[in-house]
C-alpha cells in the first residue's frame, strides 16, 4: 500500500514537472485521442523532429570507468532525490578561454539514439510508468500509424541542451551530422524532401542550422519541404532570464530554488532564451529593479558573478539577433490560454535581493512561454523579416 502511494505521488508530480518543462497542458480528454482516426499513407516525405529545452534524454559515465555502460543523467529523478552528486553532474562549466560550454571535466556525457526516437519520447525511462514522462512518444504513435518507419522516413535529433549553443553545434560537428540525415532521408525516400518539427528551443536549433551553418538557398530548395515551429522561442522566455538571475524551482520538485539555480545558471540554452532585445517595445523584467536582457550583464558583474557576466556577453550576439527568413514554406503552431510568466518581482528590501526567489507575475501564454514572444513570427510576416 505505502509502495502505491509514493507510486502515485510520482506521476503526480511528473505530470507538474512535463507542465513546467514542455509547456504543454495535459486537456485533452484520452479518449479522443484513442478515437483519432489515422489513415495510413502509401507515400510520405520524411520527417525530423528536434526537442526544446530538456526534451532530449542523456546519458553519461565516468572518464576513468574502465566499463562501457552509460547511465542516464537526464532525466534521472531517482537520482536527483538520492545522489548528491546529481546536481553537479548536470551542471556545466563555460570555459571563457575556449568559449566553450562543457561537462563536469571527469564525465563523458551523450545525447540518446542520435538519428532515432527513443531519446526524445520518454525523457524519464526509470519512473514506473515511463509514459508519464512522454515527450515525443505520441506524435511518434501517430506518425507510425500513418506509414513512417523509424530509420527510414522518421528521424530525431537529440542534442545536449546543457552544453549546445549555435556555435558549439558547429564546432562539434552536431549540425553537419542532421546536415548528412537530411540528405540521407532525401535519398532513401526517393528524393522527397524533408519536413523539419521543432519544439521550443528546437525550433531556434533547425533555423540556426538551416540560417547560419548551411545558408544556401539552393540546398534548401533540394532537401527541405517545411519547416514546422511549434511553441517557438525566438522572442525568449522570462522563465529563462529568471532561471539565469537568481533562484527558481524547475522541473524536479525536491530541489530548492539554490540547488537548481546552481544546476541551470550556465546552460548554454538558458542563456540562449533569455528575453530578447528585439521582442518587447516596453521592458520585459525579472526584478523591481527593471532588469532585462539589456542590462543582464550590470546585474551579474554588480552582484559578483563575473563568470555569469562573461557567459552572457559571449552569447549576446546570438540573443540580440532577429530571426532571419530561411526561403522556405513554415507552419508556425503555438498554444495560449495558459498562464504564462510575464516578468518576476523581488524584494528590494533584502540586502541579497537576487539571491532570494520572485514571485511570478503571469499572463497568457502557452504555459511556458508569454504570448507576446510566441506571436513574434507573426510580427515577422508583417515586416517582413521572418516568413516570405
Amino acid at each position: 500500500m505505502k509502495t502505491n502511494i509514493i507510486i502515485f505521488v510520482i506521476i503526480l508530480i511528473h505530470k507538474f514537472y512535463c507542465i513546467q518543462l514542455f509547456g504543454v497542458q495535459q486537456d485533452i480528454d484520452e479518449s479522443d485521442q484513442e478515437d483519432l482516426v489515422i489513415q495510413r499513407r502509401n507515400s510520405v516525405n520524411p520527417v525530423i523532429l528536434v526537442p526544446g529545452l530538456g526534451g532530449s534524454r542523456l546519458d553519461f559515465k565516468s572518464k576513468s570507468s574502465s566499463s562501457s555502460k552509460y547511465d542516464t543523467l537526464w532525466l534521472a529523478l531517482w537520482d536527483s532525490a538520492f545522489h548528491t552528486s546529481w546536481i553537479k553532474n548536470v551542471s556545466v562549466i563555460f570555459n571563457s578561454s575556449s568559449n566553450q560550454f562543457q561537462s563536469q571535466p571527469d564525465l563523458d556525457v551523450r545525447p540518446v539514439d542520435f538519428g532515432g526516437v527513443d531519446g526524445i519520447s520518454i525523457i524519464a525511462p526509470a519512473l514506473p510508468i515511463p509514459s508519464e514522462s512522454g515527450y515525443y512518444d505520441k506524435l511518434v504513435s501517430s506518425l507510425k500509424k500513418a506509414g513512417y518507419t523509424v530509420g527510414q522516413n522518421l528521424f530525431g535529433i537529440p542534442f545536449d541542451f546543457r552544453i549546445m549553443n549555435p556555435q558549439q553545434l558547429v564546432k562539434s560537428g552536431v549540425y553537419e551530422q542532421v546536415k548528412r540525415i537530411v540528405e540521407k532521408a532525401y535519398i532513401m525516400n526517393g528524393n522527397k524532401r524533408v519536413h523539419f518539427i521543432g519544439h521550443s528551443e528546437g525550433c531556434s536549433f533547425v533555423h540556426n542550422l538551416l540560417i547560419d551553418y548551411i545558408n544556401d538557398t539552393s540546398w534548401n530548395d533540394k532537401y527541405i519541404s517545411s519547416l514546422n515551429l511549434v511553441s517557438p522561442v525566438f522572442g525568449g522566455a522570462v522563465t529563462a532570464l529568471a532561471f539565469a538571475t537568481g533562484p527558481k524551482k524547475w522541473v524536479v520538485p525536491w530541489l530548492s530554488g539554490d540547488k537548481t539555480y546552481e544546476m541551470v545558471k550556465n546552460f548554454a540554452a538558458t542563456v540562449e532564451i533569455v528575453t530578447e532585445k528585439n521582442m518587447n517595445k516596453e521592458e520585459a523584467t525579472s526584478t523591481i529593479y527593471q532588469v532585462s536582457v539589456k542590462n543582464l550583464t550590470w546585474l551579474f558583474d554588480s552582484t559578483g558573478r563575473q563568470d555569469q557576466s562573461t557567459t552572457l556577453k559571449y552569447m549576446q550576439t546570438y540573443v540580440n539577433k532577429p530571426p532571419k527568413a530561411p526561403g522556405i514554406k513554415v507552419n508556425l503552431h503555438y498554444g495560449f490560454d495558459s498562464q504564462s510568466e510575464q516578468n518576476e518581482l523581488n524584494n528590494k528590501d533584502l540586502d541579497y535581493w537576487w539571491m532570494t526567489e520572485g514571485k511570478e507575475i503571469n499572463g497568457e501564454g502557452d504555459g511556458t512561454v508569454n504570448l507576446q514572444s510566441l506571436k513574434e513570427m507573426e510580427v515577422g510576416v508583417k515586416i517582413g523579416s521572418y516568413l516570405d
